[in-house]
């Protein structure tokens, strides 16, 4: 007994020695592995062509995502539970059909990808037969053919440690996980041992007469190994096999046939079930974990790159949409005085239309409304010049009783025939602005050229450079 309590506490102190350190020194292989990436690593990177390089950083980054989000499934993220059933084995004195059965349900935690707790309750019954001798203390011997019947229940908590990464340098498609297990049991029986004839001869939880007492109690320590395999691509339901060797340090266990410790085997085949889509997966071997987390900070170097080098380039385009995004603002507050100023104009034109009724237009009579006037020896109409056409235009669109007399005058620098033939050319200008821009029939309007006769003023020569429209 006192063997056993030192096995079970020597387990338990490894179990908690794994506790604390999960991955079995596998951080600091993986840092190193990814704070020095290869050189081949490094090559391939750079040699990959960018739409490649984008491509697969586009598809980490999802993985990477996908991965995080999976990291919060609840309350039973990476627990199992397992049913199963099969034979045990009794190693007794008695040596012929040493068979028979078990039924067993596990309960579990994954800590990582390389080690695992569970709780089993396991049920069973062994028995065994055959030829029986011993000593007695008085110098005779007893002499029987004899049966035995164990009925026990096992209440164990084991750890359980994954072996793919002493097997495999990649991740087995359908195998998930080889494995080895070890711990402490709680066992409760009850041995009858009967003859040959079913007359009891002995037993523990028996009394000496043959009747049921309280079942006996000891520790049992389990080992063994099992296997995995997926039944699906979700991962949720496994087919799982073990082999699980137990030792008994006690001298009832076997009914009091001898002095001797006693042993077991129970070994089954059940499913495994995920509760919940596992996120630390036994057959992620530590090649698998070390490649991860190197794509990972690859892609996430490639992407603080690319991010440098997209905001550099595009640096430029955003600085010069900035300006055009002010210019534009401005152009339309621009616009809208313009706007204001043409109504403004329009409405004062409208204001003078309507006195003509008042004043007639008889005897070659109207109202000049607008004064378009020109650059020094030139007969080019700029935009501001423009504008005031097309406010003019506008009203002769609304009233179209009305005609209007293009009048061309000039200032008196150079000579008279010179500035006459140029006020006939700015008359001519304006008069095909109105026909071919703001579609005024040819009908309405008059060409007249002046020439130098009816100056505006006398020393400013601006102001006589310039095309009468008069209204009639």
């Amino acid at each position: 007994m006192k063997r056993s309590s030192k096995h079970l506490i020597l387990i338990l102190g490894v179990a908690l020695a794994f506790m604390f350190n999960p991955v079995f020194g596998q951080q600091e292989s993986v840092t190193d592995s990814t704070a020095n990436p290869s050189p081949a690593v490094e090559e391939q990177t750079e040699a990959q062509p960018k739409t490649e390089a984008v491509a697969e950083k586009k598809t980490n980054t999802e993985a990477v995502k996908k991965d995080s989000q999976s990291n919060s499934n609840g309350f039973f993220k990476n627990w199992f539970f397992g049913v199963k059933g099969g034979a045990t084995f009794y190693l007794s004195p008695l040596k012929e059909n040493p068979f028979s059965w078990g039924a067993a349900a596990t309960l579990g935690k994954q800590l990582n990808s390389k080690v695992a707790f569970r709780a089993d309750y396991l049920y069973g019954n062994m028995k065994s037969e055959g030829y029986f001798e011993r000593e007695e203390p008085d110098g005779s011997y007893y002499k029987n053919d004899l049966k035995s019947n164990v009925d026990f229940m096992e209440i164990s908590l084991l750890m359980k440690m994954s072996l793919n990464d002493f097997f495999y340098s990649k991740s087995p498609k359908y195998l998930r996980e080889l494995y080895v297990f070890g711990g402490g049991a709680y066992t409760m029986y009850r041995t009858e041992i009967t003859d040959t004839k079913g007359n009891f001869v002995m037993g523990s939880g028996y009394s000496a007469t043959g009747d049921q007492e309280a079942m006996k109690s000891v520790i049992a320590v389990p080992l063994g190994i099992g296997v995995t395999y997926k039944l699906g691509k979700s991962d949720i339901v496994n087919l799982n096999a073990e082999f699980g060797y137990r030792f008994v340090q006690s001298d009832e266990f076997n009914g009091g046939l001898t002095a001797n410790a006693s042993q077991y085997t129970f070994s089954s085949l059940g499913l495994l079930f995920n509760l919940g889509r596992p996120t630390l997966t036994p057959q992620k071997i530590t090649a698998d974990l070390v490649r991860d987390d190197v794509k990972r900070d690859v892609t996430e170097m490639l992407d603080k790159e690319l991010n440098t080098r997209i905001n550099k380039e595009t640096k430029p385009i955003k600085d010069d949409m900035a300006k055009q995004a002010s210019v534009i603002a401005e152009n339309k507050n621009q616009i809208a005085i313009l706007q204001e100023e043409m109504e403004a104009r329009t409405n004062a034109i409208k204001e003078q239309v309507a006195t003509i009724p008042a004043q007639g237009t008889a005897g070659g009579g109207g109202i000049d409304v607008v004064g378009v006037y020109f650059a020094f020896n030139s007969t080019y109409i700029t935009p501001a010049m423009e504008r005031e056409i097309a406010v003019f235009a506008k009203v002769l669109k609304k009233n179209k009783n009305l005609k209007c007399e293009i009048v061309g005058n000039s200032s008196n620098v150079g000579s008279p025939q010179y500035n006459m033939q140029l006020s006939q050319k700015r008359a001519e200008a304006v008069y095909n602005l109105l026909i071919n821009e703001f579609r005024i029939d040819a009908d309405r309007l008059t060409v007249v050229n002046k020439g130098l006769e009816e100056p505006l003023a006398e020393k400013t020569e601006g102001i006589n450079r310039r095309v009468d429209l008069i209204i009639k």
